[in-house]
């Protein structure tokens, strides 16, 4: 009688566990980055506004990528421009979605403050930390919200906060121009 209890209430228990594993996880994981760090690292500063997001096939008709292009209202580090184009990987065409997690989905009519990679050899660029660097702005207030990126600490650094940051605008472009070197 034990003996099938056990099996009986265990079972479902392993089983369960065994099938959690073989499911796949819904996060990209990055090392956690602060909004100093993102200055530093990236190629591309920009504060403006999403101008047109356009899922597009590349050359292979392999991959969708979003062509972004952003009117400049400042460009905190890199090449002064009024307005800057990019591919962003990611996006929705002919009824296909290429979807990757953590990735920032960028659209038309959003003011954003975006801190860029330099152009990858794939003629695409990315926010630096995916989603940890890509600000929406809303009432003068920056909105970082990385969905799907799970943060790790690097070695030797203690574990990283929550990220979903709410940042009054001009405080984050006073911490990025101060550290876009």
């Amino acid at each position: 009688m034990r003996r099938s209890f056990l099996r009986w209430a265990v079972a479902p228990g392993i089983a369960i566990a065994m099938l959690a594993a073989l499911v796949p996880a819904h996060a990209t994981t990055c090392e956690a980055l602060t909004v100093a760090d993102l200055a530093k690292r990236a190629e591309l500063v920009v504060h403006g506004t999403c101008e047109s997001a356009t899922a597009v096939w590349n050359v292979d008709r392999t991959r969708i990528d979003t062509v972004v292009t952003v009117r400049v209202t400042e460009m905190v580090k890199g090449r002064r421009s009024r307005r800057i184009t990019f591919r962003c990987p990611g996006g929705t065409r002919d009824g296909k979605i290429y979807y990757i997690q953590g990735m920032p989905r960028i659209e038309a009519g959003q003011e954003v403050v975006l801190a860029l990679s330099s152009l990858g050899g794939n003629g695409v660029r990315v926010p630096v930390g995916l989603a940890q660097g890509a600000f929406r702005v809303v009432d003068g207030v920056a909105i970082r919200d990385p969905r799907g990126v799970n943060r790790v600490a690097p070695a030797g650094a203690p574990p990283p906060g929550e990220c979903r940051e709410r940042i009054p605008l001009g405080e984050l472009l006073a911490v990025l121009r101060a550290n876009a070197r």
